[in-house]
């Protein structure tokens, strides 16, 4: 549990994440690893299932979310939203207007907010694309100049978003790699023989092409 007189480096995890295994297990390899390199870290994670996080309770504090897939943060999440801490935006594929009109604008609010509260907002291992309307676009530009940073786990989503954003923001963008592979790295459950497994999680997908936020 955080307390009012750590001096930890708080990193709020405010995205939601439902029943989309592959974020589930990016997210849990991203938390393991940094936990291992910066042992003054302590996690704010919003999660209603505190099943699929590292075995560290004591570095890691989790909250619901709140309204709207916590557009509205709940009282408790507030008080971790103060310029000193960091938000870390971890894994996903977010930046596509395909199967919803609402995911991108959404995304843009949440980020505004944290700059309100003046905190620096990092973008982890986000995938991009396909992204098709006019206003997504507008979106995408104001989202990269309120961010920080945003690291790409694959080139094609990274050559995409440097294609809309403006000149300036461009050197905030980089290829990092798929989130996911950190789990494997850190979960002996994973690993067998030595050699790493791959898993594919099969689910429905549903592509609305409609301003109603997609199905997970």
């Amino acid at each position: 549990m955080l307390t009012g007189n750590s001096k930890r480096n708080v990193y709020l995890l405010p995205r939601y994440i439902s029943n989309n295994m592959g974020d589930i297990i990016s997210r849990y390899g991203y938390i393991c690893e940094f936990l291992k390199r910066d042992i003054d870290s302590h996690f704010v994670v919003v999660t209603d299932n505190n099943n699929v996080l590292p075995d560290n309770k004591d570095r890691i504090t989790t909250i619901k979310p709140g309204v709207l897939k916590d557009l509205i943060p709940r009282l408790a999440q507030l008080k971790y939203c103060k310029s000193q801490n960091t938000v870390l935006w971890v894994a996903g594929h977010d930046l596509v207007d395909e199967s919803s009109l609402f995911l991108i604008p959404h995304m843009m609010l949440n980020f505004l907010f944290y700059r309100i509260c003046n905190m620096k907002i990092h973008i982890v291992a986000q995938g991009a694309g396909p992204i098709s309307s006019w206003i997504s676009k507008i979106f995408i530009k104001i989202i990269f100049s309120i961010v920080t940073s945003a690291s790409f786990r694959d080139k094609e989503s990274l050559q995409l978003i440097q294609k809309i954003v403006r000149k300036k923001h461009i050197k905030k963008c980089y290829l990092s790699a798929d989130a996911a592979l950190l789990a494997v790295k850190n979960h002996k459950v994973l690993i067998k023989n030595k050699k790493s497994i791959l898993g594919i999680n099969v689910r429905r997908w549903y592509h609305l092409n409609s301003f109603i936020p997609y199905e997970y």
